[in-house]
């Protein structure tokens, strides 16, 4: 309860202590002692107020939590006391931890963070291997993949390519924007479910029954004004009519697809007549997923389809040589960017190692113009490892603050990339402050505490309190 409600816990134990001195200065006066006497005699039995004060504090109550109580507090005096020290140290680490902050968000979206589809830990990439390069399968390939395969729920190729857009059905006022060309098992693969109305069927992927499309949920926003009437309507692409049946939501990152763009409208997987033609199996380099059977390996469901390459390749010349590879679809989100998010990560995280070096000899500095203050109260009782602990307290309070505007400063910058238009990256649109990005954050402020604190704190407080106390005597 002392360390809930410190001011009347420590009047109460004040009121017991004069009572406890009053009564033993009462049996001294009835033994005949003067007062002032007895009041002495009282006191030199007792032991001293103050050190029976802290006994009893200690005992019932909580000693770190207390001794933490009081160094916080007399560390926020500090930084009141040096308002300009505290800024320039809190400016620093602002910089420093705000920068570390700002990349391992990158690194975050972009590697650490789980894929928000259904079942991604049951998504790949499937790609062919021919000389030791990989690239995107054909589309007869995997229509072969998917009739003969063991391992596989859903199996989808698909495309993406510019084309000329109008909302109207006279094609008037036509953009240019990316299509993408997917089959109705590349929306069930990845767990899509839509917005409104409903998404494509198996049949519409028939020549002459594809003349539906799909738009995603910003492209009804901006084209639509949201509205709900919307199915049904046409949409021209090329200068044919297409009929909306459904709304996405914009969930299919860029990244999935070669031009790394989100496409905002979807037509069937059908790009041209004659791509299921047998002469059209070299024709590779599309995009292709899976999503494994629950309880399927990577390793089973890739000696699966290496089973059907080979089968392939003795029915077909085409295919001779060619190979087949899976990855876990959270590569493809990476691809080439692991070496450049580990290089800028340890280029901020050098940048934050020479801030705390320079911050770490300022404070050595500052605590050495404090040396009579340690001095003073090492000769009044503390120990060494109160005053470190107390050191530690003030710099700890900087950290914080410091670690606080660093993770705004990263909040800021992130938000500044995500509506910038990242262009040929993608990956940049999901980025985001979590509470991974939170808790790392938290992780170098404590950090740059110990890195920057322990050493000043070890030097300064061995004070020799005698000299110190005895140079600064005549003052």
């Amino acid at each position: 309860m002392g360390v809930l409600r410190p001011g009347k816990a420590g009047r109460e134990l004040d009121e017991e202590l004069r009572s406890h001195l009053e009564m033993a200065e009462e049996e001294y006066r009835r033994r005949g002692v003067s007062p002032n006497e007895a009041r002495d005699k009282a006191l030199r039995d007792f032991g001293g107020v103050t050190q029976v004060r802290e006994t009893v504090r200690m005992r019932e109550g909580f000693p770190f939590v207390e001794n933490l109580r009081r160094d916080v507090g007399y560390a926020l005096r500090q930084m009141r006391k040096s308002p300009g020290f505290a800024a320039v140290v809190i400016i620093t680490l602002t910089l420093g931890i705000g920068a570390n902050a700002t990349v391992f968000s990158v690194l975050n979206a972009v590697l650490l963070r789980p894929l928000e589809f259904l079942n991604a830990n049951r998504l790949v990439q499937i790609l062919s291997v021919k000389h030791g390069n990989r690239i995107g399968p054909s589309p007869l390939d995997m229509r072969d993949f998917a009739a003969q395969n063991h391992t596989f729920e859903k199996m989808a190729v698909y495309d993406q390519w510019r084309k000329n857009v109008s909302v109207s059905a006279e094609g008037a006022d036509a953009e240019e924007i990316v299509v993408g060309q997917t089959p109705a098992e590349f929306f069930e693969a990845l767990g899509v479910e839509p917005v409104l109305g409903r998404l494509f069927t198996a049949q519409e992927g028939e020549p002459g029954r594809n003349h539906v499309a799909l738009i995603t949920a910003g492209f009804w926003r901006s084209h639509y004004q949201r509205d709900p009437r919307v199915l049904g309507r046409t949409l021209t692409i090329n200068d044919l009519a297409y009929t909306i049946v459904g709304v996405v939501p914009g969930t299919i990152p860029g990244w999935l697809h070669a031009a790394q763009v989100q496409p905002p409208v979807f037509e069937p997987f059908l790009p041209y007549d004659t791509v299921w033609d047998e002469q059209s199996r070299s024709g590779r380099n599309y995009g292709a997923i899976g999503l494994l059977k629950p309880g399927v390996r990577r390793s089973e469901a890739q000696a699966d389809l290496e089973r059907i390459a080979a089968n392939l390749a003795a029915a077909h010349p085409v295919d001779r040589g060619l190979g087949v590879a899976l990855e876990p679809l959270a590569e493809m989100r990476s691809e080439d960017l692991k070496p450049l998010l580990f290089l800028l990560m340890g280029a901020v995280g050098l940048i934050l190692l020479i801030a705390c070096s320079n911050l770490a000899a300022l404070l050595l500095a500052r605590n050495t113009a404090r040396a009579r203050e340690f001095a003073m109260r090492k000769a009044l009782g503390a120990g060494r490892a109160a005053l470190v602990r107390q050191v530690l307290a003030e710099t700890l309070m900087l950290s914080l603050a410091g670690s606080g505007c660093g993770l705004t400063m990263a909040w800021g910058t992130t938000r500044a990339l995500r509506m910038s238009d990242p262009g040929h990256l993608p990956q940049l649109m999901d980025l985001t402050v979590d509470w991974r990005v939170a808790l790392f954050t938290l992780a170098a402020g404590l950090g740059t505490c110990l890195f920057f604190g322990m050493a000043p704190a070890l030097v300064s407080t061995r004070v020799d309190a005698a000299g110190v106390l005895k140079e600064g005597g005549h003052t």
